[in-house]
């Protein structure tokens, strides 16, 4: 049937020419040696005592379907290759060679001709059945193939749908991380300008005590080198009473100093979420029986004989 279709859709090439590398296209079909030849080997194989009265069929005529072609004219034995089956066991139900019939079965009692054994078998009941049987089959096999497609289509949604919710997911935490962030951050802006505004108070209080001192010695060193006895005297009762309230308010303020330092401690759920959360999620395979399919998957096979 393959060697027919073959002829029928393409150029056939002779079989023989192609044993010796050569292409040539093919003109006849031997239905008995199941080959293709050209012209050259037609006439050969034509001349040979064993194959002289071989039916050929004209492949053109062939591909139009203008020759009747006999889709099994002869087979070779499976045990015995080299020889064709010319019987049939009834017995066994089994196609047998002259070497079959004469080791294998030379004791059965139902040993027949394949052309007998095979009359009206096409019209049979048995064939008719046996084609039946195979179309549900058939049937079958097809409804669970197209479950298994829209299985494997249902596969293909339910992933794509996945990807799209952890998208999702992966959008809203890194907004959410955005809001907090940003909540964060101002909270940060608002203690660092706290804390500033703390310090420079703190320096303007030392500054203003540095530029008092300044001043004090620029009197003090001025009256040492310009001015009279008296002059420093006085200078210095004034000065020694200033100089005492000062280092005292230096040593009050000094006892409030603080080392200040902003430090961030992130809440436990983000350090939580960091440690703990290695995945997204789970993927798993659900898998649950079918039920609509058990009665298609519950095949009443008979012994039947797939040779006949």
């Amino acid at each position: 049937m393959l060697d027919k279709q073959a002829i029928q859709k393409a150029v056939k090439l002779c079989d023989s020419c192609q044993l010796n590398k050569e292409s040539t296209k093919a003109k006849s079909w031997c239905t008995i040696c199941e080959e293709a030849f050209c012209e050259q080997c037609e006439k050969y194989h034509k001349h040979f005592k064993m194959s002289a009265r071989h039916k050929l069929l004209n492949i053109q005529e062939m591909k139009f379907g203008d020759t009747p072609f006999e889709v099994w004219e002869v087979s070779s034995c499976d045990e015995h290759p080299g020889k064709i089956i010319e019987f049939y066991c009834l017995d066994h139900s089994q196609p047998c060679c002259t070497s079959c019939a004469t080791l294998s079965h030379r004791k059965c009692e139902n040993v027949t001709s394949i052309q007998k054994a095979a009359s009206g078998i096409k019209q049979s009941t048995r064939a008719s059945g046996l084609s039946q049987k195979l179309r549900e089959h058939v049937i079958q096999i097809g409804e669970i193939i197209d479950d298994r497609n829209k299985n494997l289509a249902d596969v293909s949604i339910s992933t794509e749908e996945i990807k799209t919710r952890v998208a999702d997911i992966k959008t809203e935490i890194l907004k959410h991380i955005d809001r907090i962030e940003e909540i964060l951050l101002s909270e940060l802006t608002s203690t660092k300008k706290q804390v500033g505004i703390e310090l420079k108070d703190e320096v303007g209080v030392l500054s203003s005590y540095r530029s008092a001192v300044k001043k004090w010695k620029t009197v003090i060193d001025s009256v040492l080198e310009y001015g009279s006895e008296e002059q420093c005297l006085m200078e210095m009762n004034k000065i020694e009473p200033k100089i005492s309230e000062l280092e005292q308010e230096i040593e009050d303020l000094v006892k409030t100093i603080k080392s200040v330092s902003v430090v961030f401690s992130p809440s436990s759920p983000i350090t939580d979420f960091i440690k703990n959360a290695q995945t997204f999620g789970r993927i798993k395979v659900d898998k649950s029986a079918v039920s609509s399919l058990n009665g298609n998957l519950e095949m009443k096979v008979d012994k039947v004989d797939f040779r006949t």
